[in-house]
């Protein structure tokens, strides 16, 4: 991260958000739920648009004390066996050291994601889901908004369903590109919890940990919290808390976001 920060422009840099490309994203959302999700018949599967935003801070165990916002758009299709969606961030970067600031925003790297159900829900309540992503290097990796490589990731998620609660624990591994400056990690991950479901409304509690993605740094821990509630058959939201238990993770984050199918 420190590389990032161009101490030469007298020790303060400003980088004037783009508000034609920070509302993309919305205006995109919009445009997308408009056209395409009428013409998709409910048995066919379900065509969704999800917007939102995050905030996260801390040093990650480094010199540099960051702060990133983004804002973002889901468009996916999915049914009762499987899912694939595409996302598109819009990233606001702010990074502080003694010499001063350096703040950059543009567009992140976008994600393509898929899943499908391994083993449906048997009579004892036992799941496996499995998914992979690809994340493609849209991002300007001379910004410091991603590495200008692509990554590949493979995932599975193992639950036990009890009523209206459910545990579950997930895993997988994700194969970095490399900065120009600086050789990454490949990274795993694992994560644990506990859900419980109510009439509209789902909560979950869960902590999670990542292989550290620059050598010789703290593997980022966290706890997290987070629900999700159902409006209506087409519109529901989100939202999520973060809190970081190491110091290679965030000191807290939280996102939240509109789901219309």
């Amino acid at each position: 991260m420190s590389d990032q920060i161009k101490q030469q422009r007298n020790g303060f840099i400003y980088k004037t958000v783009k508000p034609k490309a920070a509302a993309a994203c919305i205006f995109f959302t919009v445009l997308a739920a408009a056209v395409f999700l009428p013409l998709i018949p409910v048995s066919a599967g379900s065509v969704y648009v999800e917007t939102g935003a995050g905030y996260k801070t801390g040093d990650f165990g480094s010199p540099v004390e960051t702060r990133l916002g983004s804002i973002f758009t889901k468009v996916g299709y999915f049914t009762e066996y499987y899912e694939f969606n595409i996302s598109a961030p819009y990233l606001f970067l702010r990074n502080e050291t003694d010499a001063g600031h350096d703040m950059q925003s543009d567009f992140g790297d976008a994600v393509l994601r898929a899943g499908a159900r391994l083993i449906g829900r048997t009579p004892n309540g036992y799941s496996l889901y499995g998914s992979a992503s690809v994340k493609l290097p849209t991002a300007d990796p001379d910004k410091g908004l991603g590495t200008g490589e692509a990554d590949y990731g493979a995932f599975l998620t193992g639950s036990k369903r009890f009523d209206n609660v459910s545990l579950w624990v997930s895993g997988g591994g994700i194969i970095t590109g490399d900065t120009p400056q600086q050789a990454l990690n490949d990274l795993y991950y694992y994560d644990a919890g506990i859900s419980r479901a109510f009439d509209r409304t789902q909560i979950y509690l869960s902590a999670s940990e990542y292989r550290e993605i620059v050598p010789d740094a703290d593997a980022p821990i966290s706890a997290n919290i987070g629900f999700f509630h159902i409006f209506s058959p087409r519109y529901s939201v989100r939202g999520a808390l973060q809190a970081g238990l190491s110091r290679g993770a965030p000191d807290y984050g939280i996102s939240f976001s509109l789901i219309l199918r």
